[in-house]
């Protein structure tokens, strides 16, 4: 894993570099038009200040993902929050499609759970495979938005249906035997 947390910081490095050559450059070109283009000063100006700003975050996260390469463990758990920030902004400010955002997002996470392992003493979860990290990384995304979205497993739904008929039970308000027939169906449907 340790080897994919290289290669993520390698990448992410890459497309910082070129997001800050081409921000700069771009910026400064849209700046040039806003002043020497009669009537389209305002326009440019609006267009090339967000350019030339993200150009100088690409920058720092250029800055911020070359020093990850080396960085000891120690120094990895310090500066955590601040690549996975850069790792987000990254994903947000690149990435061309929802595919593209997604896949740089759950390296994010990836490489921060390796991190949090480092710091937690896991080294057994911070050395484990590739395939193994993202999966989980992966896992917790969906997890996440199923909860934020209320989106229930069947197998969620089956214990509250259950623990629902239970609760009817308790309060005398169905029989037992009614009660097992109803958790038979409940559990047939499943």
């Amino acid at each position: 894993m340790r080897g994919f947390s290289k290669g993520y910081f390698i990448a992410v490095f890459i497309m910082s570099l070129l997001m800050a050559i081409t921000g700069i450059i771009g910026g400064l070109i849209l700046l040039g038009m806003a002043f020497t283009i009669p009537y389209g000063m305002g326009v440019y100006l609006l267009i090339a200040v967000p350019v030339v700003i993200i150009g100088i975050f690409s920058i720092l996260a250029c800055v911020k993902f070359i020093k990850a390469i080396s960085m000891t463990d120690e120094e990895l758990v310090k500066q955590r929050k601040k690549i996975l920030g850069y790792g987000i902004f990254i994903a947000l400010v690149y990435s061309a499609t929802l595919f593209g955002l997604i896949v740089i997002l759950i390296c994010a996470i990836s490489v921060n759970k390796q991190i949090k392992n480092i710091e937690n003493g896991n080294l057994d979860k911070a050395n484990r495979t590739f395939g193994a990290a993202v999966k989980d990384s992966a896992q917790s995304v969906v997890d996440g938005t199923k909860e934020v979205i209320g989106i229930k497993s069947k197998t969620e739904r089956l214990k509250e249906d259950i623990a629902e008929l239970k609760s009817l039970l308790d309060m005398g308000i169905i029989t037992e035997e009614e009660y097992n027939i109803k958790r038979s169906d409940l559990v047939a449907k499943f």
